[in-house]
């Protein structure tokens, strides 16, 4: 993500990245990763966003009047990298967007909130404002009447049911309770 000039400077970055617990990325044992069996179902975020900002830390040691001495820590947001992903890549494509500052004087905090700001307020009038109608085929209402478990819950579904189906992509889900469709 970052660009150097230097080889040193590369070296150094990598050295500090994967030898500090704040910063260095630690992924999960093969295996050890949880996994669901229906996500359609269970996902309540149909959008997040990744993001990692990178920051550069200094002391400052102030003296006042009575000489005393304070030490701050400052801490200077110098570059952030983002992503808006959705759960279904034909509704929105993830797009990595980088913003890295132009002086030291440059507010990316500021910036990468603004522009977190503007992605939310697209994504409402693009996606959510507005809920798709549903995509019903010959084979959805095949598989409509054959269901006999709600696709929600998993219990057994009867006269007492619905059409469920994506309000963001408009395509078909399952056969669900009535119930369960509506929360």
């Amino acid at each position: 993500m970052n660009s150097y000039t230097r080889e040193d400077k590369l070296e150094h970055h990598q050295e500090y990245c994967n030898n500090h617990e704040a910063v260095r990325i630690v992924l999960p044992e093969p295996g050890t990763m949880m996994s669901c069996k229906n996500y359609n179902t269970l996902m309540r975020h149909p959008f997040w966003c990744t993001q990692t900002l990178k920051a550069l830390s200094r002391q400052l040691t102030l003296v006042n009047q009575t000489h005393a001495s304070h030490t701050l820590k400052n801490i200077n947001i110098m570059s952030h990298h983002r992503s808006v992903k959705c759960f279904d890549d034909e509704v929105c494509n993830p797009k990595l967007v980088t913003y890295t500052a132009q002086s030291e004087d440059d507010d990316v905090a500021h910036k990468f909130i603004d522009m977190l700001e503007e992605d939310i307020k697209r994504i409402y009038n693009e996606h959510l404002r507005f809920p798709k109608e549903m995509k019903y085929t010959k084979s959805d209402e095949v598989r409509f009447q054959a269901a006999t478990e709600c696709h929600i819950c998993g219990g057994e579904v009867g006269k007492d049911r619905a059409r469920d189906h994506c309000q963001l992509t408009g395509k078909f889900r399952g056969a669900a309770h009535v119930s369960c469709n509506l929360e």
